[in-house]
């Protein structure tokens, strides 16, 4: 939907291996990851990319999701995000303690967000 809404000012990559076509995450998990890039991340003069990655490690399914733009604040006293919130309540209940989010901002510029969910809840 959102690559209507932007047309050529938006450039979404996704790549998924093989061995984490089996496997099963939470509905709606990525969607507002994306969707928090585009309206916290994205400068009205330029291209967005956003870079979406699935792979399967021996205990866990990482899902990456990395974009072009702004990259976080790293002001303190800046708010999160409803979206990264209710992604991280979710897991919370479904998980336990069970599963990871790391964030950050590239070295060369954007931002970057990492989920990892334990492969005995996903299948």
């Amino acid at each position: 939907m959102e690559q209507c809404r932007f047309a050529d000012r938006l450039e979404v990559n996704i790549s998924v291996d093989e061995p984490c076509n089996d496997l099963l995450i939470p509905s709606l998990l990525i969607q507002p990851l994306v969707e928090n890039a585009l309206k916290h991340g994205m400068r009205a003069d330029q291209k967005m990319v956003i870079t979406i990655n699935v792979e399967k490690t021996k205990s866990a399914l990482l899902i990456k999701v990395a974009d072009t733009g702004k990259g976080f604040d790293d002001n303190k006293k800046s708010k999160r995000g409803i979206g990264l919130a209710n992604c991280e309540q979710r897991l919370k209940l479904m998980y336990g303690n069970s599963h990871r989010i790391e964030k950050g901002n590239a070295k060369s510029g954007g931002a970057w967000l990492c989920i990892s969910l334990p492969i005995n809840g996903l299948q």
